[in-house]
């Protein structure tokens, strides 16, 4: 929105935070977890992630609703 051109090339190029954080999420193992008592229940599935409604703070949406933990959500991407 700026235009601030330097500071794409700082955060993508120079510290490569967004390409570090997808490596993150894709080396996360479901059932651990390094940083809470809760549990990560984010897996990678050929298609997308599957993640837990509770863990994704989705749990409240109708969307999820009746799928016992077997739906792919678009937020973990997002």
């Amino acid at each position: 929105m700026t235009g601030d051109k330097r500071r794409l090339e700082y955060v993508l190029e120079d510290n490569r935070y967004l390409q570090r954080h997808y490596r993150w999420f894709e080396e996360l193992k479901r059932g651990g977890s390094r940083f809470s008592k809760m549990p990560v229940m984010l897996e990678r599935r050929e298609k997308g992630y599957l993640w837990g409604d509770v863990q994704s703070g989705m749990d409240n949406t109708p969307r999820g609703r009746g799928c016992d933990g077997e739906m792919l959500w678009m937020d973990a991407l997002a």
